[in-house]
């Protein structure tokens, strides 16, 4: 290519190649101190001692105790439908809580 014919897109675009090639190649083989390989972390996933929630319901369950639902809706929107046993807690700060 000429430099007559490098327009700053053509500039851009390249630069922009560049830069992800040498991203790609980065990730590729340079690996992160948080890697883990596929089995350790297909295990991990597995371990019931992880965080699941079949795992709390499974403790809840065994612990012979009825669980509490708290419900941080506001007050109107708790009275058009709730779960027997919940309670409601509503203030102003919990309508930052809910997006």
């Amino acid at each position: 290519m000429k430099i007559e014919n490098m327009t700053p897109l053509r500039i851009g675009m390249i630069i922009m190649l560049v830069v992800l090639l040498a991203g790609i190649l980065a990730f590729r083989f340079w690996p992160s101190k948080y890697s883990m390989p596929l089995k350790e972390a297909a295990a991990a996933a597995a371990d019931q001692q992880g965080i699941a929630p079949i795992y709390f319901w499974n403790k809840i369950r065994s612990a012979g105790t009825v669980p509490v639902i708290v419900d941080i809706r506001s007050r109107e929107a708790f009275s058009h439908g709730y779960i027997d046993g919940a309670g409601n807690i509503s203030g102003p700060l919990n309508t930052k809580l809910i997006t």
